[in-house]
């Protein structure tokens, strides 16, 4: 098993130590000492080290390149997501500024039959009234409004109640059964 830089620097550490103490033992009982093992220990000791600061500088290198990598690919994912949400507005606003042309488009034929029956000469049933027809329309909106994932009751600035409406309804098919009653009784009594 190869030892670590800091474990080898350990042992040269030690190692040192232990030169130094003999080299002191050696002046005190008059003897001569080789210097040599000592500064061999100093110079492993200052190459661990020199390698300890190359590994770090490695690792932060090599840390450095994977977090550009990784900035590259998340950027890359931030422009690719932004393009989906941009899409996904566009298809919003498409759908919304439908939704309004739509509403608008039956609030102005609810008009025209309710001024038809009136030129008949019949009372205007309550269902058919503009305001009862925004009404049901309205609550329709809520119930698929409210489908939204975590927007049970609120949109940012749009706010609503909760609606007794299925979401699934076929809003004109519904806007059918709900009239069909007043508008045989209006088509037959003529």
């Amino acid at each position: 098993m190869t030892a670590t830089l800091a474990e080898r620097k350990s042992d040269a550490l030690v190692r040192l130590d232990t030169l130094r103490r003999q080299r002191g033992a050696a002046i005190l009982d008059g003897n001569a000492f080789d210097d040599s093992g000592i500064i061999a220990a100093e110079q492993e000791i200052d190459a661990l080290a020199q390698a300890e600061i190359e590994s770090v500088r490695r690792k932060r290198d090599d840390e450095a390149v994977r977090l550009a990598g990784l900035v590259g690919t998340l950027s890359g994912e931030l422009v690719e997501k932004e393009e989906k949400r941009l899409a996904a507005i566009g298809r919003a606003e498409r759908g919304a500024r439908e939704l309004v042309a739509g509403l608008a488009d039956t609030l102005r034929a609810t008009d025209d039959m309710c001024d038809l029956v009136r030129r008949l000469g019949q009372p205007v049933p309550a269902k058919l009234d503009g305001p009862a027809t925004a009404s049901r329309l309205s609550q329709r909106l809520v119930a698929v409004l409210s489908t939204l994932p975590g927007h049970r009751y609120r949109f940012g600035a749009v706010g609503w109640r909760s609606c007794w409406r299925d979401a699934q309804d076929e809003w004109a098919k519904h806007e059918r059964a709900e009239l069909s009653q007043d508008i045989d009784q209006l088509t037959r009594g003529l």
